[in-house]
C-alpha cells in the first residue's frame, strides 16, 4: 500500500501583534509548524522591521528551515539568543526549553495567546524527566512502546537498551497506534520507555496513570546533557 504525505496548511495569512514583537528580544531563531509555513517569510520581516535579528535553523527531520517538530529538542550549537515560536499549545516551546538555556516567546494564531517559557519552566520539566529517569533505574521489568510508523520507528533504540541494561526484564509492545488505556492490563510492568514521538513522555506523563520516560532522554541523562 501506497502512502502520500499532505502538508495542511493553514489558509489564513498571521500578523504578530505588536505587543508580542515589542515584548521580544533584539536576537532570536524563530521557529513553527508545517501548517504556518505559509506566513513564516512575512512574520519574519515583521521582526526584522522592528530590528531584530532573526535566524533561522532545520533541526532534525524537518523538511524546511525554520519549521519545527516535537522531536526538535536537540541542544542547537552555534547559537546564543532566545526563541520565538509561533503555533498551537506548549510542547513545542517546552521541547527547545529542555537542552537549550535560552527563552521561548511564543503565540498562538488561533488563540491569540502569548506566553514566555524560560528557566523555570524547563527546569519543572527537566525535573520530572529526571524523577522518570529515577523510576526505570529502580524498575526491573520495562515496557518497550515500539510504533510501526514511518519515521517514528525506532527498533535500534530498543535494541540499545537492552544492551545498555542487562539487568532488566524487557517487554516490547508493538502496534500501529497504541491505546495506552490498554496498557494498564499489564500490571506487572514497572516503568515504559516511550520510541515514539517524544511528545508521549511529555505529556502523557501528566495523564496517564504509569510511568513512561522517552528512550533519548535516557541516553542523555546518561551523558550528563541534563544537568
Amino acid at each position: 500500500m501506497k502512502i502520500m504525505h499532505i502538508e495542511a496548511r493553514y489558509n489564513k495569512k498571521i500578523t504578530l501583534p505588536d505587543e508580542f514583537i515589542n515584548n521580544i528580544p533584539k536576537k532570536v531563531m524563530f521557529f513553527t509548524t508545517v501548517q504556518y509555513m505559509d506566513s513564516l517569510e512575512s512574520m519574519k520581516q515583521q521582526l526584522i522591521d522592528a530590528n531584530i535579528d532573526v535566524s533561522l535553523s532545520s533541526p532534525r527531520h524537518t523538511k524546511y528551515k525554520g519549521q519545527i517538530l516535537g522531536c526538535s529538542n536537540r541542544l542547537i550549537k552555534g547559537f546564543e539568543g532566545d526563541f520565538v515560536f509561533v503555533g498551537d499549545g506548549e510542547f513545542h516551546p517546552k521541547a527547545l526549553l529542555l537542552q537549550n538555556k535560552s527563552r521561548v516567546y511564543a503565540f498562538d494564531p488561533k488563540t491569540e495567546i502569548q506566553k514566555v517559557f524560560d528557566h523555570q519552566d524547563a527546569e519543572k520539566l527537566r525535573k520530572k524527566v529526571k524523577g522518570a529517569f529515577t523510576k526505570f533505574i529502580m524498575s526491573k521489568s520495562i515496557g518497550v512502546l515500539i510504533t510501526t510508523k514511518p519515521g517514528q520507528y525506532k527498533e535500534r533504540i530498543a535494541d540499545k537498551l537492552v544492551e545498555k541494561f542487562p539487568d532488566k526484564k524487557f517487554y516490547f509492545f508493538l502496534d500501529n497506534t497504541h491505546n495506552f488505556n490498554g496498557l494498564n492490563d499489564f500490571p506487572f510492568i514497572d516503568c515504559f520507555v516511550n520510541t515514539m514521538c517524544e511528545r508521549i513522555g511529555y505529556d502523557d506523563m501528566d495523564v496517564q496513570n504509569m510511568s513512561i520516560i522517552n528512550a533519548e532522554d535516557i541516553f542523555d541523562i546518561e551523558n550528563g546533557l541534563f544537568d
